[in-house]
């Protein structure tokens, strides 16, 4: 009995040394595999921080844009005003020509009038030299 109480001991210890084997072994997996997610864990932590410098870096170039969309929208407000005046200053100039084609119209007409009326006082002046000679 000492002796099968022996071998049952032995085939008991045996068989817990097996078991704390695949246990140990199982440690050893699980603590690799840990290590990987903790590395896995590390290079989404430093992916993360890239992507919020990215995003960072975006916000920043789209308030640069936002900025100067601002000021080229300004720029374009005043091009708008000065084409504006330049408009007016246009139909100014348009009457002024306007008014200075009429003004050289009536000069001519009156400076036809004044050659018709030189004319014929030359002509009159020349028929009553004529006549008065014959008087």
């Amino acid at each position: 009995m000492c002796r099968q109480s022996a071998g049952d001991q032995h085939e008991n210890a045996s068989s817990m040394a097996a078991a704390i084997e695949e246990l140990t072994f199982s440690i050893a997996h699980m603590s690799d595999l840990a290590n990987d997610a903790n590395t896995l864990s590390q290079s989404s932590c430093e992916l993360t921080q890239s992507a919020r410098d990215v995003v960072g870096k975006t916000v920043s170039m789209i308030n640069d844009i936002s900025k100067v969309i601002g000021s080229t929208a300004q720029l374009v407000e005043l091009l708008g005003s000065k084409a504006e005046n330049a408009g007016q200053a246009a139909l100014v100039i348009r009457e002024i020509a306007e008014q200075t084609n009429l003004l050289a119209l009536n000069a001519a007409i009156e400076a036809a009038r004044a050659g018709a009326l030189l004319l014929w006082r030359m002509r009159l002046e020349s028929w009553l030299n004529a006549h008065a000679q014959s008087y």
